[in-house]
């Protein structure tokens, strides 16, 4: 398993691509539910 993970390096690259999508994901989700509610003055 190891030999095989050092002879593929692409596996990382998806690896990273996939964790820093993932992330970004999270990022939305996380400022749409804590978006502010824009109160307009009467």
């Amino acid at each position: 398993m190891r030999k095989w993970l050092h002879d593929n390096p692409w596996f990382w690259i998806v690896l990273l691509l996939g964790a820093v999508v993932a992330a970004s994901l999270v990022t939305v989700v996380i400022a749409e539910l804590n978006r502010p509610e824009i109160v307009k003055p009467a």
